[in-house]
């Protein structure tokens, strides 16, 4: 499914989505690989919608962090596109299942040490660690926005050209209400926090807002929903 944006398409799943972006020139710049539900196939049909072939166009593939709901299918993807892998280099462990969760975050390693077991999880090899700051040349520039909290290394990628701002898991609003992830899903909380506050900082009136849990509304509800929540987040 569109996100309604011509550039950016949002695949949706039943609990996460993905993004892919179409480059003027052809190209396609996968965000995240989707999670349950043949997400790979949910990918390649949209891209052939527009034109696009997923064995012949993915240019890159786009970790915004370690969850195995954005990393399931990468090693597959990889495979089928032929395109290199980047990831945040904080979230190393996350990705290949060796994190030490700590606390109540206890639950979600326990969560991810199980969907491995049962899904058959094949750790993706990854080409190019990035790391806050730093401006990967892809879709005219994304710019990595350091957001930990939800995991150590966990980012969003900004794109000042398009003012478009893919959040990642920072915050949810399945319903309407924005929220952060539950606690058990976040290696720091407070850390999370200051991050959902950071992100909406960075928008201005303009910004087009794109997370990986959420509604089906524009990337305008999305940005105030986000800066509803850092407003509350702040008190």
């Amino acid at each position: 499914m569109s996100s309604g944006e011509e550039d950016i398409l949002q695949i949706r799943g039943l609990v996460v989505h993905n993004y892919v972006l179409l480059e003027p020139d052809g190209g396609v710049i996968l965000l995240d690989g989707g999670f349950l539900g043949n997400a790979l196939g949910r990918i390649e049909k949209t891209l052939k919608i527009h034109d696009r072939s997923l064995k012949e166009d993915v240019r890159a593939i786009l970790l915004t962090h370690g969850h195995i709901d954005h990393t399931l299918n990468i090693a597959a993807l990889k495979r089928a596109t032929g395109a290199p892998v980047f990831a945040p280099k904080a979230d190393a462990a996350h990705i290949s299942g060796t994190h030490s969760y700590q606390g109540l975050s206890r639950i979600c390693g326990l969560m991810e040490s199980f969907g491995r077991m049962v899904l058959k999880f094949e750790p993706p090899e990854i080409d190019d660690w990035y790391e806050p700051g730093e401006n990967l040349d892809f879709w005219g520039g994304l710019k990595v926005i350091a957001l930990p909290g939800h995991t150590s290394g966990h980012c969003g990628l900004f794109s000042e050209k398009q003012n478009a701002f893919f959040t990642a898991d920072s915050f949810a609003n399945f319903y309407h209400r924005a929220e952060m992830p539950p606690p058990w899903f976040n290696v720091d909380g407070k850390e999370a926090r200051r991050s959902i506050v950071k992100a909406a900082a960075l928008c201005d009136d303009e910004t087009r807002v794109f997370p990986n849990h959420c509604h089906s509304g524009g990337p305008d509800a999305h940005r105030l929903d986000l800066i509803t929540l850092a407003a509350k987040l702040s008190k």
